[in-house]
């Protein structure tokens, strides 16, 4: 008995915290070029409720991210990747918070390319941002670690 609790718990834990094997299994599925987009924010739709969706990744056919409110597998929602346009997409998985989307229609790689340099454009710049107020006032950075630490 205490064998077949133990092969359970096992099992349990490999789906929840995600095989190695599975993994591969996953990346070898991909069809289409994964673009990474930590912290592109959108707008989702579902039903009457509007909420932030934070990308993780993003391709053609779908994406990952972090959305403010629970969204069930199966769920038909509208994410707005450039306005004033929805697109329809479906959720396919969920694990922890992180939320996988179908697209109904593909996104032209052409326009996948566009938001992902888009991105980084943005990011280049608020990185330089960040190191022209750390030169200006070079104290800030030690400042807020400490406070950061003490609170």
């Amino acid at each position: 008995m205490l064998q077949k609790v133990r092969s359970f718990a096992s099992e349990l834990k490999a789906i929840v915290a995600g095989d190695d094997r599975d993994q591969k299994a996953a990346r070898e599925r991909r069809i289409n070029e994964r673009h990474d987009l930590t912290g592109f924010k959108v707008v989702v739709r579902q039903k009457r409720a509007y909420s932030t969706f934070h990308i993780k990744d993003l391709s053609c056919t779908g994406m990952a991210g972090i959305s403010d409110i629970p969204l069930p597998v199966g769920a038909f929602i509208f994410v707005q990747l450039k306005k004033p346009h929805f697109r329809g997409a479906e959720v396919r998985w969920v694990r922890n918070a992180m939320i996988g989307l179908q697209f109904y229609r593909p996104l032209q790689p052409e326009f996948v390319e566009k938001l992902f340099d888009e991105h980084l454009a943005l990011r280049e710049l608020r990185e330089e941002q960040e190191e022209a107020v750390l030169q200006i006032r070079p104290g800030l950075w030690a400042r807020n670690r400490k406070a950061a630490a003490e609170g």
